[in-house]
């Protein structure tokens, strides 16, 4: 898998798509203190507010989206995309 060049293009792509999507995030809503984290397709959003990144975790499960929440008190919400999903599954 690792030697798939096609593969690695993708997760590439995938990764540069969620950095730009994550970095947007944290830029629209930093006054709200919410930055990003991560590194590759491993992304988070750190949300200070009490119970804000769990909410935000519960309303994405509500529409299909596979999310969790990290940190010692839930503060970050975490995005783990699988490593071969298509861009377009992606941009949803």
């Amino acid at each position: 898998l690792w030697d798939d060049r096609t593969f690695l293009a993708r997760m590439s792509s995938n990764a540069a798509a969620l950095n730009a999507w994550a970095s947007r995030m944290a830029a629209t809503h930093g006054g709200d203190g919410i930055g990003r984290r991560g590194l590759g397709v491993m992304i988070g959003l750190h949300m200070p507010r009490e119970g804000q990144a769990v909410e935000v975790a519960k309303r994405c499960r509500e529409r299909g989206v596979l999310i969790e929440t990290a940190g010692p008190r839930d503060e970050v919400l975490k995005l783990l995309p699988a490593l071969n999903m298509p861009a377009e599954q992606l941009a949803e």
